[in-house]
């Protein structure tokens, strides 16, 4: 004889475990409609000429991570703007003379600035960081 089984709810208590499971530091909570674990990350790609005023070191790996760090500040659904990176770049790197971004785009498809969705977050790779001394 099988006995009936019976399933209760509690709301309160699944309430407080979703809210406890969500406010931990992987969640992001765009607004109380829509919650998710992980953004979707969107590849990036940028290549630059940079020319240096003389006696200023040229040091590309210091450049490539600069870019990187600049990518991997940003935040979720954030957009990435050339302007943006040129500002970055000048404050960081000194006695560059001249920078022209040659790249700037998504992996798939080349746009001038990158336009990142509430749910994405830009990625980059050194990989796809190229730096010509000019």
């Amino acid at each position: 004889m099988v006995q009936d089984q019976v399933i209760k709810y509690y709301y309160n208590v699944l309430n407080t475990e979703l809210e406890e499971e969500f406010s931990k530091d992987y969640n992001m909570l765009l607004d109380d409609r829509f919650r998710f674990r992980e953004a979707i990350p969107v590849p990036i790609s940028i290549s630059a000429d940079i020319s240096f005023y003389p006696g200023y070191k040229q040091d590309i790996p210091f450049i490539v991570n600069t870019i990187k760090s600049w990518v991997d500040s940003k935040r979720i659904g954030e957009k990435l703007e050339v302007f943006d990176l040129i500002a970055y770049l000048q404050r960081k790197v000194r006695g560059i003379d001249n920078l022209t971004i040659t790249r700037f785009s998504r992996k798939e498809n080349n746009a001038q600035d990158i336009e990142i969705l509430p749910s994405e977050i830009a990625t980059i790779a050194i990989e796809d960081t190229s730096i010509k001394i000019v």
